[in-house]
């Protein structure tokens, strides 16, 4: 006879498998009823109750039952096996789980953003924010820069051009401001240091600095765009060399 027809003819064999597999199904119940509450999308009452009768049926004979038999062939270890059925069990229950309702892998890296990010609307609008900002002060600083002006040390831009620069970096500046550092510290760690003090903080000097100008604070004016430009300058470099990986996540989607 070998070992598993010894364990299956024991007297208690019926009992004892019957309360581990209770075990299993309480633990199975418990861990569901936890991702249940902490789950942050709707799945639908019909999915829940689908998925508990699915996983109440499968912890007890396809999670319980090969535990059991470990547990039977070495007792000596059979606290082990316990404590490592209870978290197998509530491994299985998160992975299905995610898998079935489509829930974000949370150890798993992504090349968009996550799906937090497009179902809150405050990330929506993170997003949105970021992105026009962007586009904004990327915009002013091409008009501040024209490629007439190139060969020139000295040039004069237009009334309406001026105009367009000032509304431009106020808006940018403003939008620029309303991200989240979160949204900023997941697209790269580095990012909230580099847009807030160094982009957004760049921009307001330099553009402090053609108010002043045209105030007639010629001396103050200079220096500040010097000053931001400096900043600006150091935001360009460090985008040149890790720009790419942000726009993908962020004009992408």
């Amino acid at each position: 006879m070998n070992k598993l027809q010894e364990i299956s003819n024991h007297p208690d064999y019926d009992s004892k498998a019957s309360s581990f597999s209770k075990l299993i199904i309480a633990v199975f119940f418990i861990s569901y009823v936890y991702i249940i509450f902490t789950n942050s999308n709707n799945v639908g009452w019909v999915g829940i109750i689908v998925f508990l009768f699915a996983g109440l049926f499968i912890s007890s004979i396809v999670i319980a039952a090969p535990f059991f038999i470990i547990k039977r062939i070495f007792p000596k270890i059979s606290t082990i096996v316990v404590i490592i059925s209870i978290i197998t069990t509530f491994f299985i229950t998160r992975v299905v789980f995610n898998l079935v309702f489509n829930q974000p892998n949370e150890t798993t890296a992504s090349s968009v953003l996550p799906h937090k990010f497009f179902n809150d609307s405050k990330e929506q609008i993170d997003n949105e924010n970021f992105k026009q900002s962007i586009i904004l002060l990327n915009e002013a600083r091409d008009l501040s820069n024209p490629p007439e002006s190139q060969n020139q040390t000295v040039f004069e831009l237009s009334k309406e051009i001026e105009e367009k620069i000032y509304s431009n970096n106020e808006e940018g500046i403003r939008l620029g401001k309303l991200v989240s550092d979160d949204y900023l510290d997941y697209l790269h760690t580095e990012l909230k240091n580099m847009f807030k003090n160094k982009l957004l903080k760049g921009t307001e000097i330099y553009y402090d600095g053609l108010i002043k100008n045209n105030a007639d604070n010629i001396a103050e004016g200079v220096q500040k765009q010097i000053q931001g430009n400096q900043l600006i300058i150091e935001w360009i470099d460090w985008f040149d060399k890790n720009g790419k990986s942000i726009t993908d996540k962020v004009f992408n989607d």
